[in-house]
């Protein structure tokens, strides 16, 4: 019995369809090498986190403060938990206070540490933002949606990192809004600057609030067309994060 042969045109289909499969795969990996990545530095963290605590309670010690973000080595003297970790830390560099409040920055050997993937100051990291939320109006022909976790997850970013505050700013996209927010009940303060350089603290749980399109950042209320709306224009590059005694 005689066998029919693939004529061109289904070769040439079956490679459209197989080129079509590679193209949604490349599209995909990226943001889910992302968010991998991002859930590894959070759980890093809370080891390092729950090491600290281990030194203070069980040792009823104070801890050496670090003020300059360096990888954890057994020879650090200043770190005495390394043995309630299961491992050393390999990619990410880390600052304490005395009263063991850890913060984590990203670090790559011979380079500079960072905070976050998207920067180390505020203001690094809301321009990031910013810059993810228009990439997507741009693909999309609409803002990303305002609700967790798709307002991050529509951004290509880890919504159980991102939804936490770090060190002392809450960041959340809120359609073409995004809003840095100082949460009660942490030890940060949050200062900005009106127009006018009169220096104002950021209420717990309110928000300094940056238009993605024109760059404008308000002060806890932005424009929404109603009637009589008081706004407070602020300069984002003055925004400070304090951290109370």
């Amino acid at each position: 019995m005689s066998q029919r042969a693939f004529t061109l045109i289904e070769l040439l289909i079956v490679l459209a369809i197989l080129g079509i499969l590679v193209g949604i795969a490349a599209l995909a990996v990226p943001p889910i090498l992302e968010q991998a990545t991002a859930r590894t530095q959070t759980l890093e963290l809370r080891r390092v986190e729950e090491a600290v605590d281990a030194q203070v309670l069980l040792s009823d010690s104070t801890l050496t403060a670090r003020q300059t973000p360096a990888p954890i080595t057994t020879s650090d003297t200043d770190a005495p938990f390394t043995s309630y970790l299961r491992s050393l830390p390999s990619r990410y560099a880390y600052t304490w206070d005395t009263s063991g409040n850890v913060t984590q920055y990203l670090y790559e050997q011979g380079g500079t540490p960072m905070l976050t993937p998207l920067g180390n100051t505020p203001q690094e990291i809301a321009a990031a933002f910013v810059n993810l939320m228009l990439d997507y109006y741009a693909d999309h022909g609409h803002w990303a949606r305002s609700w967790s976790p798709y307002s991050y997850t529509d951004l290509g970013l880890d919504a159980d990192y991102w939804g936490q505050t770090i060190a002392g700013v809450r960041y959340g996209p809120n359609s073409g809004y995004l809003g840095l927010a100082n949460v009660g009940g942490d030890d940060y303060q949050i200062y900005v600057q009106a127009l006018d350089g009169h220096e104002m603290r950021l209420n717990d749980n309110w928000n300094i609030w940056v238009s993605a399109t024109t760059g404008v950042a308000y002060y806890h209320n932005y424009p929404r067309g109603n009637p009589g709306e008081t706004l407070i224009v602020v300069n984002l590059d003055t925004l400070r994060v304090v951290r109370t005694p």
